[in-house]
């Protein structure tokens, strides 16, 4: 390890070695389903390189755009080359990603940069690559010290200390790297240890929001009278990032006590997170709804209603369908969205199907659709896919097939990209025609070669229901 005297920014050249980042495989599994079941011929062009369009550039693509349009594959491979070229002397003239602010050699440059490459093989499911590379990443944090410094004076000097510490336990080091690591176990299949390491890290997020808690107090003491400093509100700001972290983890342990089925535990973790305040703030009513659905997956109708009950509480009016389209960024409206969407799933649990068409037709065409026509989409508002195969469904328990397979069928025409990232859209649609069609395999072959033409990186084939 180096450091740079001039800027205090810290140098690991063994996190940048190419042998840590190995390449991507050349085909995913969609492209083995089209060598099996589809003809040459009619088989879709599909770009697998993972280089950026040209119209992009080369040292500093959208990868905002690339997220959104599900291009992990450019994602990971862009991220393994800056993590290499960290490594390398850097030229005066070396151009400079938006996520380099502290320059392109610093270690906290690279360890955000490996953190977009994790979560891109994430979804690219390589999970064991993923391991494979989170392991190695692992094991030079460990063993890699960095210095840190602390002053003390006495009556006629003041000295400078220097200690050594693990780069791991570094405030350097990315909180979501620490995520990954949590759950790493559950790719093996041991919900267990994920459990334990999650809750280690909800530990740590307690102790971090207490400690900046007492250094806004002291401050304020001492500050008494003369207004908030710029050490108490940097304070504040921390101790309310380490307590959104904290609850984040919260939920995250809670996910896993209900694939463990063990609801009483995830109930009692929720429960002291609830705002039953009608005044409080959106993101806590936003988290109310979380909790809402978490509740019906752990049977816990009671506690769910009370949160859609608190969240209905903070929007005393029907936010109008006009308002909907003009305002859908904002805050009040994405909750209002959020709110039809419980309502919907509480719907659904409770059997009543009927209720549960108008609110998901609400959710997927606006508050106009309960007095409209429910098969015209508003082309306005944005398509959300999970509602739609939600809409879909309900329809289906009602009795209604046709009319639901046709709602799918129309999705995945109107909007191919949404739709084929979709997994639980196309298995819903496959699972449909296979109970209304003596020839569903055709059906699958058609829906797969759409799905190969339209789907981004990393979309799952199990849903297509094809060996």
């Amino acid at each position: 390890m180096s450091s740079s005297a001039a800027s205090e920014r810290l140098v690991v050249p063994a996190l940048c070695q190419p042998s840590l980042l190995a390449d991507l495989p050349s085909h995913d599994t969609i492209f083995h389903l089209l060598a099996k079941h589809i003809p040459p011929h009619l088989r879709p062009a599909r770009d697998t390189t993972g280089t950026f369009p040209p119209d992009e550039s080369p040292t500093n693509p959208d990868l905002a755009l690339a997220m959104r349009t599900n291009a992990w594959r450019r994602i990971a491979l862009y991220a393994r080359e800056r993590i290499i070229s960290a490594g390398a002397p850097a030229p005066s003239s070396q151009p400079v990603h938006d996520l380099e602010p502290a320059g392109p050699n610093d270690v906290s440059t690279v360890l955000r940069w490996w953190t977009v490459r994790l979560q891109a093989l994430l979804r690219l499911r390589l999970y064991s690559q993923f391991q494979l590379e989170l392991e190695s990443l692992w094991a030079i944090l460990k063993r890699t010290t960095i210095p840190r410094h602390s002053s003390s004076s006495s009556s006629s000097t003041a000295t400078t200390t220097v200690r050594w510490a693990r780069l791991l336990d570094s405030p350097i080091v990315p909180f979501s790297l620490h995520v990954l690591r949590a759950r790493e176990p559950l790719l093996s299949a041991d919900p267990r240890a994920a459990l334990e390491k999650c809750h280690a890290l909800l530990q740590r997020c307690k102790v971090m929001q207490r400690r900046f808690v007492r250094v806004a107090k002291v401050d304020g003491l001492l500050q008494e009278g003369t207004g908030t400093s710029e050490l108490e509100a940097g304070a504040r700001a921390e101790a309310g990032l380490w307590e959104e972290r904290g609850r984040r983890m919260t939920v995250l342990i809670a996910f896993i006590l209900l694939d463990l089925e063990d609801y009483p535990a995830a109930i009692n973790l929720l429960r002291p997170l609830i705002s039953p305040s009608p005044s409080s703030s959106p993101t806590a009513q936003a988290y109310n709804l979380l909790f809402a659905r978490l509740f019906l997956e752990a049977g816990a109708v009671a506690s769910a209603q009370a949160c859609i009950q608190s969240v209905s509480a903070s929007l005393p009016t029907p936010i109008a369908s006009s308002d909907i389209r003009t305002d859908s960024g904002s805050a009040e409206t994405q909750l209002q969205q959020l709110l039809d969407v419980s309502k919907a799933l509480l719907a659904v649990w409770q059997g009543d199907y009927p209720a549960a068409v108008g609110q998901w037709e609400r959710v997927v065409h606006g508050p106009q659709s309960q007095s409209g026509n429910h098969m015209d989409m508003d082309n306005s508002r944005e398509i959300n896919p999970a509602a739609m195969s939600n809409l879909a469904l309900s329809r289906f328990y009602q009795g209604n097939v046709d009319e639901a397979t046709t709602l799918l069928e129309r999705l995945l025409q109107d909007e191919p990209s949404t739709a084929t990232s979709a997994e639980a859209v196309i298995f819903n649609l496959i699972t449909m025609h296979e109970l209304r069609s003596d020839d569903s395999i055709s059906h699958k072959r058609r829906i797969l070669v759409h799905v190969a033409q339209w789907a981004g990186d990393g979309t799952g084939t199990s849903c297509l229901k094809l060996i």
